[in-house]
């Protein structure tokens, strides 16, 4: 089942801001990737300060992220009101969400994510039986919060890059 757009209506609004956020959250993850590089060598006050601002400045990113991605699963909530429970639809979604992103940033992405499981398991065996540090806080926060930070990167810049809601044939 496709959505028939009317005409001269743009199924996919507000791709400059999209571009804008992305570029955003590309800067927010380099940002925090260089505190949890600095953070490998000392802890400060203040390093541990602007992480959590950087951490906090996630949530009012999510909204815009949320509607991309809705958005680019437009098709999905058409053929399907419960296609999450879909096991058929399932691994489709990864794809039509990111099908536009450019490669390098998927790389990243899976490379990041992977870094941040490897270094969060790390982080509980190091800290399972002791308390956790304040570095330990700073790396395990500045980590996940890249994570977040180039996801919504690619979500945002795979919304800004397709000019419609892609179709499950078109997969």
């Amino acid at each position: 089942m496709t959505i028939g757009w009317p005409p001269n209506w743009n199924p996919l609004p507000a791709k400059g801001f999209a571009r804008v956020l992305s570029k955003v959250a590309l800067v927010c993850c380099a940002l925090s990737v260089l505190v949890h590089v600095i953070a490998l060598g000392f802890y400060s006050k203040a390093l541990l300060n602007f992480q959590i601002g950087l951490f906090l400045a996630i949530f009012p990113m999510f909204l815009p992220v949320l509607f991309a991605s809705r958005r680019l699963q437009s098709e999905l909530y058409a053929h399907s009101r419960f296609w999450m429970f879909d096991p058929r639809l399932s691994s489709k979604v990864q794809k039509m969400t990111l099908a536009n992103a450019p490669t390098w940033l998927l790389r990243a992405l899976y490379a990041l994510f992977i870094y941040y499981f490897a270094f969060f398991v790390l982080f509980a065996y190091r800290t399972f039986p002791n308390k956790a540090t304040n570095l330990d806080e700073v790396q395990v926060i500045s980590a996940g919060a890249a994570v977040f930070y180039i996801a919504f990167a690619a979500v945002l810049t795979s919304y800004a890059r397709t000019d419609h809601p892609l179709r499950l044939d078109e997969m």
